[in-house]
């Protein structure tokens, strides 16, 4: 869709943000395996991890004609030994569901794979819960490949 852009979002974006993010908790729920606790500790919490994310510039926003669309998250990946590839994690893609299959996850995507590339980064990685079809399709498609699979079991 060619009236989707995508940019550096801002601490004006930072409520509507949280207020997707909290829709994509609710949509997903127990069914894409997050287990968050939808209360409002948990959306305060993750407020300031978005405010944080925002300041550092790694936080984009898909906005379609002065209206954001959804948001993409990523931040460095933190690990204590040396790594042999500077790597990134995707934390987070959403889209608002009236703007789903109209372009908008995958320019956020691609945006952001030229900024990472801008930045230095080789390796970009994210994790897609089980049955997500459809985000496994555009992840696919815009060159990610499985590289392992993450297991888990209630106790």
């Amino acid at each position: 869709m060619s009236d989707i852009s995508v940019r550096e979002a801002t601490e004006k974006d930072h409520d509507e943000i949280v207020s997707m993010w909290w829709n994509f908790q609710k949509e997903g729920g127990d069914e894409f395996g997050y287990f968050i606790k939808h209360n409002e500790e948990n959306k305060s919490r993750w407020a300031k991890y978005a405010a944080e994310r925002i300041a550092t510039g790694q936080l984009l926003v898909a906005d379609c004609g002065g209206t954001l669309a959804g948001y993409l998250l990523y931040e460095p990946l933190s690990f204590p030994l040396e790594r042999m590839h500077k790597t990134a994690n995707i934390n987070d893609v959403y889209v608002k569901r009236q703007f789903h299959r109209k372009g908008a996850a995958e320019a956020l995507v691609k945006k952001c794979f030229t900024r990472l590339k801008k930045d230095g980064f080789e390796i970009v990685r994210l994790m897609v819960t089980a049955g997500n079809e459809k985000a496994e399709r555009l992840y696919e498609k815009v060159g990610f490949r499985m590289v392992s699979r993450q297991l888990e079991k209630k106790l």
